[in-house]
């Protein structure tokens, strides 16, 4: 068997195929009915359905809806007709559905396997850019500081429950949680923006930003001390966890001094989704690391160094960075 040098060591195979899901799921809405409904649904999926199908095709949905409301919208330019929102809304749920199926199919057929987890958390990790793309988009939002804070929260709280599975060595979601709570919510947003233009002006209230600032934190914060309250008593976990962090700081300081340069792309679609895309990357190679038990220093390498010279290099040559020139 061949091994790609410096990628991945046949121990680091080994350590992959030995991997266990530990995972744990207290959301409010799971438990009081959306549990019931998947279970039902599962029953109606055919056994020779692969587990990975069916992630793709959820995904699917998430792209299709996210290239039809880019295109339409004009880069998030322009309002969204009614008929993008609620589709939007569907596509969204269809993907929340297929996404909680997958491992119940996985567990049905015996199919469980390390693979199935990175292609199913890569998915996530691209979805959960297109979404709040999308909802940028349904809710007329443009491309503001406040639809980058919005995408770059998000795409945040994913890296950090990554990065809290990578050190913990187990997944948690609270009692009231993005993948659960937070999908249903804005699949339903989407649908009441399509039915009621109005309700698109709530995206522009002080308290709703407020609220999802308040709501990121709330992710964000547990996160944080749950992992320094795992480590503080052994210092290579102490040294594993702060160098498994400085990558995603690194992106998110190089987004920021081009955010907040003398020509700032803020306007421009592109840059909102390539910052938060590279940080979700962060996120997908430490559930890699996490898979592999790979150490934390191997998350540096010439691939992220190179994303790190793309994001900076109109940073370096300011004058790429004067109107389209370079983020269109």
């Amino acid at each position: 068997m061949i091994y790609l040098d410096g990628f991945f060591t046949p121990e680091e195979i080994e350590n992959a195929k030995k991997y266990k899901y530990n995972g744990k799921d207290d959301s409010i809405c799971v438990k009081l009915f959306l549990r019931k409904y998947w279970d039902f649904l599962i029953n109606y999926v055919p056994l020779k359905i692969a587990p990975n199908l069916i992630t793709l095709i959820g995904f699917s949905f998430e792209v299709v809806s996210f290239l039809i409301s880019f295109i339409i919208s004009h880069a998030a330019s322009r309002p969204l007709p009614w008929w993008v929102c609620i589709f939007n809304g569907i596509s969204l749920h269809i993907y929340q559905t297929l996404d909680n199926l997958d491992g119940r199919q996985a567990r049905r057929t015996g199919s469980s396997s390390p693979l199935g987890q990175f292609f199913d958390h890569g998915c996530d990790a691209i979805t959960g850019v297109f979404e709040m793309m999308k909802v940028v988009m349904s809710f007329s939002m443009g491309n503001t500081i406040e639809s980058y804070v919005f995408v770059m929260l998000m795409a945040t709280g994913f890296f950090f429950t990554s990065w809290e599975e990578y050190n913990r060595h187990a997944f948690y979601l609270g009692y009231i949680n993005g993948p659960d709570e937070g999908l249903l919510f804005l699949a339903i947003c989407h649908v009441l923006a399509g039915i009621f233009p109005s309700f698109k002006n709530i995206a522009n209230f002080t308290l709703i930003q407020i609220g999802f600032v308040i709501s990121a934190s709330s992710t964000i914060l547990p996160i944080i001390y749950n992992v320094c309250k795992h480590i503080i008593n052994d210092i290579e976990k102490v040294k594993q966890a702060v160098i498994s962090l400085i990558p995603a700081l690194i992106t998110i300081s190089i987004s920021l001094v081009s955010l907040f340069s003398d020509h700032s792309p803020i306007s421009i679609s592109y840059y909102i989704i390539t910052s938060s895309l590279v940080l979700q990357y962060q996120s997908q190679m430490t559930i890699v690391a996490f898979l592999t038990l790979k150490p934390a220093i191997k998350l540096f390498d010439y691939t992220i160094g190179a994303i790190w010279l793309f994001m900076a290099i109109p940073i370096l040559i300011s004058s790429l960075n004067e109107g389209y020139y370079y983020w269109c």
